[in-house]
């Protein structure tokens, strides 16, 4: 997978930029996706443990966000998968913005859509940033965060949506 260049709106494959997400030692750096995307399937399909979860991620890693913050994120995510339901939304329009080493800066509402959506590709934009050391949302954080039934369910669905997108647990281990 080459890099592409910076600052220039490129396509890139779902499946690649899951990857890059991934660490050296196989760990998915970012498992917030992942609830994001159950968020998404909780909204379209009506239940409620998605959504749960959201609102309990974002409570958890940032105490001091008031309630109306998050439904206020949770209106705009409702907004966002309307949009894409009614192919109204260009990605490249909103590309991704990822870091120098292809991590997602700004766009993991989007990616958890085109993943719950089936796309193939995401548009991307590589951006001259880099996330400081220990700010991922891995397992580990997450399991600050989620009690231990709750992160049997997130991983689940990690698993199911990987299978989904060919993707298994390293870099090195692709179909």
């Amino acid at each position: 997978m080459d890099l592409p260049p910076y600052g220039k709106i490129t396509k890139c494959s779902l499946a690649d930029l899951i990857e890059y997400q991934i660490a050296k030692n196989g760990n998915f750096k970012r498992v917030d996706i992942i609830v994001k995307y159950m968020a998404i399937e909780s909204y379209i399909e009506g239940e409620d443990i998605g959504l749960s979860l959201y609102r309990k991620m974002y409570k958890k890693l940032f105490p001091r966000m008031k309630d109306k913050t998050i439904d206020n994120r949770l209106l705009r995510l409702r907004k966002l998968i309307e949009l894409i339901k009614k192919e109204r939304f260009d990605t490249k329009m909103h590309p991704l913005s990822t870091t120098t080493k292809m991590h997602i800066w700004d766009g993991a509402h989007r990616m958890a859509c085109a993943m719950y959506f089936g796309h193939d590709f995401m548009y991307v934009k590589r951006i001259k940033k880099e996330f400081k050391r220990g700010s991922n949302l891995g397992k580990k954080r997450m399991e600050k965060v989620f009690d231990p039934q709750e992160m049997s369910l997130i991983e689940k669905k990690q698993k199911e949506v990987f299978r989904k997108l060919g993707i298994k647990r390293s870099k090195n281990e692709r179909n």
